[in-house]
């Protein structure tokens, strides 16, 4: 749970100062979780849409997928909301959501770094996946077929 003296939340329409906090208890929990999906809350995904400027998709896997699916550019996409003049919503969520994009600035640097960390090694796998199927004409039909459908 969030300590009160970090943060103050007040109530709005939607949302009451205790949500609030759960909601950013949930956000501290998925940026510290490497943006594991287990960890991706439905409170989450819930305020994300309604309160901050992101659509719904189709449900909160598709959300997950959208912007979590290690492709660097949907994630840099997703936390530019938190950036600087991100997306700014009614006075009322400002409060939670500026607590959100100051803890998404305090691990930033991690998120990134751990991105990049896994399209490295995703890109090794492909190479080594290409290597292998110079010589194995069943793996290249199989591999092609998952690359282009």
């Amino acid at each position: 749970m969030i300590k009160q003296t970090l943060y103050s939340f007040s109530d709005a329409e939607f949302l009451t100062a205790k949500e609030k906090e759960l909601i950013l208890s949930a956000w501290i929990l998925f940026l510290k979780s490497g943006l594991k999906q287990e960890k991706f809350s439905k409170r989450l995904y819930e305020h994300l849409h309604l309160h901050c400027g992101f659509i719904a998709h189709y449900d909160i896997n598709g959300f997950y997928s959208t912007y979590f699916n290690g492709d660097y550019a949907d994630l840099e996409r997703f936390f530019s909301h938190f950036e600087g003049s991100g997306y700014k919503c009614t006075d009322d969520y400002d409060d939670i959501n500026l607590a959100m994009a100051k803890e998404y600035q305090l691990r930033k640097d991690n998120i990134f770094k751990q991105a990049e960390t896994e399209t490295d090694n995703r890109f090794e796998l492909l190479k080594e996946c290409v290597k292998r199927a110079e010589n194995d004409n069943q793996f290249k039909k199989e591999l092609l077929s998952k690359i282009y459908g």
